[in-house]
């Protein structure tokens, strides 16, 4: 009975965990960029930037991936995205989390950071935290890309 209930206690504090609520926030400060994007990112960006074909878009290679794209990129990475996405002349269907209620814009930028500075990233400059709080104040009232 008691192997019951502590796996029925298990299960729920995972599912907890899942949930898209607006008051849980991570704290990962004492992980890099490149930490982060191996525990939320590299599932489905892989481990060298390439991607999964069909489902999820490269960094590698990708031509989207350019200073002139900063806002809408964040705004990806802000709300989310789902449905088809057309890069370089491939289609992928898949689904990009927000991530705006569980990093902090410091662990965004140190993310993006990371995947600039790798061999795959796009030339987009540094980020800090100030231009992702800028972005997230513009999406204020935005739907994540489920709601």
């Amino acid at each position: 009975m008691r192997r019951i209930l502590f796996l029925v206690s298990l299960q729920l504090l995972i599912l907890i965990g899942c949930t898209d609520s607006p008051e849980i926030t991570v704290d990962m400060s004492p992980l890099g960029g490149r930490d982060i994007y191996a525990l939320h990112c590299q599932v489905c960006h892989g481990a060298d930037g390439r991607g999964i074909s069909g489902n999820c878009p490269p960094f590698r290679g990708s031509s989207r991936i350019g200073a002139q794209e900063r806002e809408g990129l964040l705004e990806v990475v802000l709300l989310g995205r789902s449905g088809v996405v057309e890069r370089d002349g491939h289609s992928y269907l898949g689904i990009m989390p927000a991530w705006r209620n569980k990093l902090t814009d410091g662990q965004i930028a140190d993310v993006m950071n990371f995947i600039q500075s790798s061999s795959w990233g796009g030339e987009w400059g540094r980020f800090d935290a100030s231009e992702i709080a800028a972005v997230r104040q513009m999406i204020v009232g935005k739907p994540h890309f489920s709601e």
